[in-house]
């Protein structure tokens, strides 16, 4: 419910049901991961994930307003949405030593790809229904055909988001005479990105999606990261003398 003017009104009791018995919402969501790895040998692993979502939902609502007095006026929104979403992941992890220095070595490929549909329907609003907080009556079902954006049963597709990476990871360790042992990783990822957004425009003339692809965006990045370990100190507590 949202307030119409400057006064917020009294709330109605709570036996009063200012909802229409014609509205729902219907949303459900399934998803779903997974994930494994296998050692090769003690010094070799290699990994695969993967997981998904898909997701539908479907309402059919009234856009209350309401004064400072209780009078309320709505109209029907009804809309439609759908999202598919996958991503994936592989990877290799390998350890082995150059003389006095360790190496983790990892080699990782990553994916991701989303796509939404959206429909949606609006009622008269310029001529809503009226009614009260507190005395609410039933009213017909009316038809949302007023300002309408696809169709219902067949929603059209408004983003789609592509983006795969790889990686390349090289942890080395050094010990030097002071025994103190210090960790160096140097990375490399390189990240590709296309995104397409639906023309909006066309959309609302004449329900048709036009897809514009903006160019890929690839991003490549290079990283050196230092981290000497945490000192260890000892503390020996003598009694007195």
């Amino acid at each position: 419910m949202t307030p119409n003017g400057t006064s917020i009104p009294d709330a109605p009791e709570a036996s009063k049901n200012y909802g229409q018995p014609w509205t729902y919402t219907d949303d459900r969501q399934l998803f779903g991961t997974l994930r494994g790895e296998f050692d090769i040998t003690d010094k070799l692993t290699v990994w695969a994930a993967g997981g998904m979502r898909q997701g539908k939902e479907r309402n059919a609502l009234t856009n209350l307003s309401a004064d400072g007095k209780g009078n309320t006026t709505a109209y029907r929104f009804d809309n439609v949405r759908e999202d598919n979403v996958s991503t994936g992941e592989v990877g290799l992890r390998g350890k082995f030593a150059t003389g006095p220095v360790k190496h983790t070595l990892v080699l990782s490929a990553a994916a991701f790809r989303s796509e939404s549909k959206n429909a949606y329907a609006f009622g008269n609003y310029t001529s809503p229904y009226s009614g009260s907080l507190y005395s609410p009556t039933t009213i017909a079902m009316p038809t949302p055909s007023f300002y309408v954006g696809a169709s219902m049963n067949a929603p059209l597709l408004t983003e789609s988001i592509d983006t795969h990476s790889i990686a390349l990871a090289d942890t080395l360790g050094f010990r030097k005479a002071a025994q103190r042992a210090i960790r160096e990783e140097l990375s490399v990822r390189a990240t590709e990105a296309l995104v397409r957004e639906a023309d909006k425009d066309r959309f609302l003339a004449d329900l048709r999606r036009s897809l514009e692809a903006r160019n890929p965006a690839s991003v490549e990045v290079l990283a050196l990261l230092r981290k000497p370990e945490a000192a260890r100190v000892e503390v020996t507590l003598e009694p007195e003398r």
